[in-house]
């Protein structure tokens, strides 16, 4: 079993069976401009994930999935927004990773490395939440969610080993952003056991805080091998 496998069909399965998810292809719109994006509360049009209001993001990559370059909407886009909406944003990666401590951070690093004119996102890592400010000149210019997920996936073409990339963004309800809590709690404990593998070069299972992923997730227990034999 890959890192993701199980988290990856949970939230293509809740694509295929939500109501009114709207799907685009790359390139089917202009680039938005690049800017540094710092929007101030009085200049803001619509707010995603604000404090208060549920927000979470995942990245999570494969080697098996065939992936187009896609981004999908489930719920309202920012056009159709009141002032504040909840946001899920998912991020599923086709490529070849050998070493997954260094795709880990080389897609993160890609994923919020991008910046957007009239566009503000502060991601907190430890709690997987994320934030986004829309100002009013990027509002009534027309900016859509698709234009985001469209910037991130070019971001991640720059790297070599990126084949495909698909954006999900779910801003619907709460309620449909907790169905997909789980997914998101479940690849934060793979990357962070991942991590602890390599950076702490700790291979206790007894001990280890993350047994029990690993013990799901095969290719986790593949991962410690191969880094036994490097230490051996």
């Amino acid at each position: 079993m890959g890192l993701f496998d199980q988290q990856i069909n949970v939230v293509k399965e809740f694509v295929d069976t939500a109501s009114g998810a709207s799907k685009y292809l790359a390139g089917s719109r202009n680039p938005w401009p690049y800017g540094e994006g710092i929007v101030l509360s009085e200049e803001t049009a619509v707010e995603l994930g604000r404090p208060g209001v549920l927000s979470m993001w995942s990245i999570m990559w494969t080697q098996k999935e065939v992936l187009q370059d896609k981004v999908t909407v489930v719920g309202p886009d920012i056009k159709d927004a009141s002032r504040s909406l909840p946001l899920a944003e998912f991020i599923i990666v086709q490529g070849k990773f050998p070493n997954h401590y260094d795709a880990f951070r080389d897609l993160r690093d890609k994923v919020f490395g991008v910046r957007l004119k009239g566009i503000s996102i502060r991601v907190q890592p430890s709690r997987k939440s994320i934030w986004c400010r829309v100002s009013n000149d990027a509002y009534h210019s027309g900016f859509s969610l698709v234009d985001l997920g469209f910037a991130i996936i070019q971001s991640l073409k720059e790297i070599d080993s990126v084949v495909g990339a698909e954006v999900i963004f779910v801003t619907s309800s709460g309620g449909d952003i907790s169905l997909l809590e789980k997914v998101a709690d479940e690849s934060r404990m793979v990357v962070e056991a991942l991590i602890k593998m390599y950076e702490e070069e700790n291979f206790d299972c007894e001990s280890c805080d993350y047994r029990e992923v690993c013990e799901v997730v095969s290719e986790l227990r593949a991962i410690r091998k191969r880094l036994l034999k490097t230490k051996a």
